[in-house]
């Protein structure tokens, strides 16, 4: 059996936990992004989607180009 170093060790799982940390981020604004179609969908005023999902103004009236 190969010996790991203990320092490459502890790289390898400091880069996975980066890995999920930036996963569950991603994963939490394309949650935004799909509250502000469904909202962009219902006509709903798009500074009020912007204060409530938490996205800037200029990302919602991207999502709005695409949906509509």
């Amino acid at each position: 059996m190969n010996y790991i170093p203990t320092y490459e060790r502890e790289a390898f799982y400091e880069g996975k936990l980066e890995g999920i940390k930036e996963g569950i981020k991603e994963g939490k604004l394309e949650e935004k992004k799909e509250i502000a179609r469904e909202l962009v969908k219902r006509g709903i005023d798009f500074t009020f989607i912007s204060e409530s999902v938490g996205l800037p103004i200029h990302e919602v009236e991207a999502i709005a180009v695409v949906v509509r």
